[in-house]
């Protein structure tokens, strides 16, 4: 019902390029994210308004927090998945328990995995639960607003339940970007939950 991250929207079109498969590295957890460190995304993320991401925390308890004028991200610092987004205030906007399984590492052509997870959104008020099954299907160059770069394509497909009564299934494409440590790029069959990259500074 949604597909998401870390840390990575209106989007502008991306194109992809496919490069040879022995070229493909194996990327293992990038290391842990500085504070100070921004990302800029096209419009939203996370199906959040706000697209100018500051990292807070580096590691509070083992989740990376994130700010963007009144909202604040938490992603998984092990995993780089998303948990939830709140207002400082300590309202949730968005949630994913225990996270949203888009990454898994390492990451290698061929590299499959599976989770589950219930969610949440504020803006409708929806509830749900998740399954979901991701594979690496491809090494190859994407082009956002932020640069080309040489990224897996990622492919998720989910079967996803609400109220007990409502069922369905959706799909998701993301490319990660080993250079960066981030998503750059996702895009869904709900659309709510495309994002693109647009600047990032990680010096």
């Amino acid at each position: 019902m949604k597909s998401i991250h870390l840390l990575c929207l209106g989007w502008l079109a991306a194109g992809a390029m496919p490069a040879v498969a022995v070229d493909a590295p194996r990327v293992e957890r990038p290391p842990l994210a500085k504070a100070g460190q921004t990302m800029e995304y096209a419009s939203r993320l996370m199906s959040v308004d706000c697209p100018d991401w500051k990292i807070k925390e580096p590691n509070r308890n083992g989740v990376i927090v994130s700010q963007c004028d009144d909202k604040l991200m938490h992603i998984a610092a092990d995993s780089m998945n998303p948990i939830k987004v709140v207002k400082a205030n300590g309202d949730t906007l968005v949630e994913f328990k225990p996270y949203f399984p888009q990454l898994a590492y390492p990451l290698h052509l061929g590299r499959k995995w599976s989770g589950e997870y219930s969610g949440y959104t504020a803006d409708d008020g929806a509830r749900w639960s998740s399954k979901v099954s991701c594979e690496v299907k491809a090494w190859e160059k994407v082009k956002v607003v932020a640069g080309t770069f040489d990224s897996y394509r990622i492919e998720c497909e989910e079967k996803w339940r609400a109220m007990l009564i409502l069922t369905g299934e959706s799909k998701s494409t993301r490319w990660y970007a080993p250079a960066l440590g981030l998503v750059v790029k996702s895009s869904s069959s709900m659309s709510k939950w495309d994002h693109q990259l647009a600047a990032y500074k990680l010096e």
